[in-house]
């Protein structure tokens, strides 16, 4: 039952007919009226609720906004510091790369160039020792020759002499193949020279 609903009066005459005196039932009576009256929201009430919760949430929008606000603005200045620490680094290991191609580049050009250096001393030594090598035969072969030349002018047959030929074109032969020997050992090595040099 509703606070507009409720009729005192026919409360009072109820109670009556129960047997209640009319002073008790009046008294009753009102109690109820009262507890319904303070346990019933009025309008004002619900419109100052109404008021009340409209402002609470005016007030947690406008925080969540700020909050969103701050939020963007922090990660923002995140991004924009992530973002010079990263081309820092890029800068800098750049550098680092640079300086260590630069480095392997000189290195290697060192290498190179004592690698060639050696070489070249290797190769002057090995003309030098095959010069030596090809006058000393030649020296040695002169000698054999004017020594058989000088024994064949006092007493050399006809059979000696075809000897002393036989060995004379042998000594040929032998003087031959070496320089021969010489020429492809010094053509093997300018080739791996300049494989080397070309890769």
């Amino acid at each position: 039952m509703s606070l507009s609903t409720f009729d005192t009066h026919a409360a009072v005459r109820a109670m009556e007919r129960a047997g209640m005196d009319t002073p008790h039932a009046e008294a009753v009576t009102e109690t109820i009226r009262k507890t319904s009256v303070e346990g019933v929201a009025t309008k004002a009430d619900l419109a100052e609720l109404q008021a009340a919760t409209k402002a609470d949430l005016a007030e947690l929008q406008a925080a969540t906004k700020a909050d969103l606000t701050e939020l963007r603005a922090a990660t923002k200045a995140d991004l924009v510091e992530l973002r010079a620490a990263t081309k820092a680094d890029l800068a800098e290991l750049q550098t680092a790369t640079k300086a260590d191609l630069a480095a392997h580049r000189s290195a290697t050009k060192a290498d190179l160039a004592e690698l060639q250096a050696a070489m070249n001393a290797d190769f002057t030594a090995h003309r030098s020792a095959t010069k030596a090598d090809l006058a000393e035969l030649q020296a040695a072969t002169n000698a054999d020759f004017t020594a058989l030349r000088a024994g064949l002018a006092h007493h050399a047959t006809k059979a000696e002499v075809a000897a002393l030929h036989v060995n004379q074109e042998k000594l040929r032969a032998d003087l031959t193949w070496r320089m021969l020997l010489i020429v492809g050992s010094l053509l093997t090595l300018f080739t791996a020279l300049d494989r080397l040099f070309v890769n």
